[in-house]
């Protein structure tokens, strides 16, 4: 008997409630005998990288994951930026000499010896704070293991943590005022402004708690070690890519996109609007009886997953 193939049609008008769930989506076949495709577990292996602005927790996050998830901490070998070099109040935190339970860090003398030695053991689990500039980012994002996490908190909050840790070494805490300025300066000037990494981020993390144990609890639900982070799988892949089509939507009412697929592989993608050789529904060609296509009843344009059969078809 000739094996029946199955399709799937992933339209991406239920985006919002699918993608990025805990439980993924089941596209329906079009034709019965459908088996559901169920990848193997692995085991989640990737490098963390944490930015964020002074205090904002990025070394609290950072033991969670040594302590809790087996990831072992890298560093470089450099204590501040040039502009903070001359007050020892900015230097970066002693947290990470002080690593409870787990292995000791490892420490690197530049970022590429670092980067070099994390691809060479890319199925460990790995994670550091030290994120240098835009350049650096660049270099980390091009490894497919490589995760990129910023930690923010309200800046009252992290001026407290920055008091209390002044005072854990015997220094004078800064003002707000003062606490402000350097924090400006550390988010937005050119050569080391953390807010441009910060936009690039895959995860972001707003930490306004001061409770470790809500910090532990949130880090524990969001699970940063999943490896779908990393590569989706094929349900949020397709649904991305309905999405993408979707861009190309022309229509007034709303954007719909589709994917065709077949055996995990795409035979056609499509989206909503006025059908080929007529006018765009948003240069007016969609306009019936003087009104327009939001408020008619009838209406020429399309639905996604015609034009994506019709794709197909032709």
């Amino acid at each position: 008997m000739r094996e029946r193939k199955s399709l799937w049609l992933v339209d991406y008008s239920v985006l919002n409630e699918h993608i990025f769930k805990s439980q993924p989506l089941s596209p329906l076949p079009l034709f019965p005998g459908f088996v559901p495709y169920s990848p193997a577990k692995t085991k989640e292996t990737m490098l963390i990288g944490l930015c964020g602005g002074i205090c904002s927790g990025k070394h609290a996050v950072a033991e969670y994951l040594i302590q809790q998830q087996n990831f072992r901490r890298l560093e470089v070998t450099t204590s501040a930026p040039p502009q903070f070099a001359s007050d020892p109040r900015l230097h970066f935190s002693d947290a990470t000499n002080n690593t409870s339970g787990g292995e000791p860090s490892l420490v690197f003398e530049n970022f590429g010896s670092l980067i070099d030695f994390a691809t060479k053991r890319w199925q460990e689990r790995w994670v550091t704070t030290n994120i240098g500039d835009a350049s650096t980012v660049d270099r980390f994002l091009q490894r497919p293991f490589f995760l990129l996490v910023s930690v923010d908190a309200p800046v009252s909050l992290r001026w407290q943590r920055f008091a209390n840790r002044c005072r854990r070494r015997r220094l004078d805490p800064p003002s707000l005022e003062e606490f402000v300025l350097w924090n400006d300066k550390q988010l937005y000037e050119k050569d080391i402004g953390r807010a441009f990494l910060t936009d690039r981020a895959q995860v972001r993390l707003f930490n306004s708690s001061s409770s470790l144990e809500k910090l532990h609890a949130a880090l524990k639900a969001l699970n940063l070690a999943d490896e779908q982070r990393l590569r989706p799988n094929w349900d949020q892949y397709f649904m991305e890519l309905a999405s993408l089509a979707a861009q190309r939507s022309n229509c007034m009412k709303r954007r719909v996109g589709c994917v065709l697929v077949r055996e995990r592989r795409v035979i056609s993608t499509g989206y909503n609007g006025t059908p080929r050789h007529l006018k765009n529904c948003n240069e007016g060609g969609c306009m019936v009886q003087g009104a327009i296509a939001a408020k008619a009843e009838a209406s020429a344009c399309q639905h996604a997953s015609v034009s994506t059969l019709k794709k197909m078809l032709c």
